[in-house]
């Protein structure tokens, strides 16, 4: 009689990492992008990006981008 082995493969961090997981994570990757460059855009259109000389200024145009959505509805973002 002979001895069979069996080989398991170990899941290690990296091979986890690298991992493609399939759609769902690619989608978890491109959504936030999306979304950081349509707030970019919209801050863009509504003066936060044209003058960042100031750290109020900059802040602002920070708060622009992530909350782009109020933005639209008619909400101004001013940190003096």
């Amino acid at each position: 009689m002979t001895a069979t082995k069996s080989f398991r493969f170990r899941t290690t961090r990296r091979s986890r990492l690298f991992s493609s997981g399939g759609p769902n994570v690619m989608l978890r990757r491109i959504v936030p992008i999306v979304y950081l460059l349509i707030g970019a855009l919209v801050a863009s259109q509504h003066g936060y990006l044209s003058n960042l000389a100031t750290i109020g200024r900059i802040v602002s145009a920070a708060l622009a981008i992530v909350l782009w959505p109020l933005i639209l509805f008619g909400l101004h973002l001013s940190i003096a």
